[in-house]
Formats: C-alpha cells, structure tokens, sequence
C-alpha cells in the first residue's frame, strides 16, 4: 500500500496449500491514512478478484484507528474478546 513493491512481490506463499500471506511490512509514518484511502479500497478489491476468503488481523480495538477503519471496509468483522478480562464499560 506504501508503493515499495509490487503485489505479487509482497504475496508470499504458505506451507498449506492456497493460503497467502500479506504481511504488514515496516510501520509507514501515517497508518490510518494509509489505510482509510481509496488506494485501500482498490487493494481489496483486487484481493476479491484473486482470493476466495481475506482475513484481515488488526490491532486491538482501542489501542489505535486500524481497527475501525478496516471494519468499515470489510464485508464483516470478528472481535475476539478474552472472556472476564475486557471491562463491559469499554464495550
């Protein structure tokens, strides 16, 4: 997303057949901007074209803005949430 390689060059292959890796690479120096652009909105398109499933992993909740703005862009969402650990008033 950063423009520092190609996709096929940032895909890389897993020991499990048909399944991808696209790993987040170094932080760049404006993530939720990065992330909540148009070029975003393309790269996952792309992904739909080529891929039968995306995962997306992000940061927890609220630690950052990833999480929101890729929940936005998503098809769907799964928080995981340790059972007796989260407070219910941050829910």
């Amino acid at each position: 997303m950063a423009g520092t390689s190609t996709l096929a060059e940032a895909i890389q292959k897993t020991l499990q057949p048909n399944l991808f890796l696209l790993s987040s690479g170094p932080k760049p120096p404006n993530p939720a901007e990065l992330l909540a652009s148009v070029k975003t909105r393309h790269l996952l398109e792309e992904f739909k074209k080529e891929f039968d499933r995306i995962i997306i992993d992000s940061p927890p909740v609220l630690t950052v803005a990833d999480t929101a703005i890729l929940a936005n862009i998503a098809d769907g969402a799964i928080d995981v949430i340790r059972s007796g650990f989260l407070n219910i008033d941050l829910i």
